[in-house]
């Protein structure tokens, strides 16, 4: 009798664990597909399809990693490069939204062989402001120490 008893509180423990085992499991499989979710949620359509067919989050950093380090990504530096040299300003917004928008490219590639430097910057803004600016230019212009800050 004594052995029936036990063996009947091992299976019911072993059920138990069982249970646990499942609900652990379960809950497991929700963190990790949430985690999918909000990692491709979070890209964009160009970088999205990087990972468009792998479910496992630690894959997909890792694959997110290799495919997007600014320092070894030659392509996506000149992209970049691309994007900050093709921006203008439109006048529609306050000159320094413009000038934020390109620092954004010069800290993106700082470290990078396609760095921005202060002064290419300055020159980037300076080429590209419309001609309701060429007043403030011709006055700009002459001077060899010109800054952001004189700029805005």
């Amino acid at each position: 009798m004594l052995a029936e008893g036990s063996s009947r509180t091992a299976a019911a423990a072993h059920g138990v664990a069982i249970k646990e085992y499942k609900a652990e499991s379960t809950d497991f499989v929700k963190r990790v597909r949430k985690a999918a979710s909000i990692i491709n949620s979070a890209l964009s359509s160009g970088i999205e399809f990087y990972v468009k067919d792998t479910i496992d989050p630690r894959e997909m950093w890792e694959i997110l990693r290799n495919k997007l380090t600014f320092v070894d990504n030659w392509s996506l530096q000149r992209t970049l490069k691309r994007d900050f040299y093709k921006m203008s300003y439109d006048g529609k917004e306050p000159i320094t939204t413009y000038i934020n928008s390109l620092q954004v490219f010069q800290q993106q590639l700082q470290g990078t062989n396609n760095e921005v430097s202060n002064d290419e910057l300055v020159n980037r803004i300076m080429t590209s402001l419309p001609a309701s600016w060429e007043q403030r230019l011709i006055t700009l212009d002459d001077r060899h120490d010109l800054t952001l800050d004189d700029l805005e």
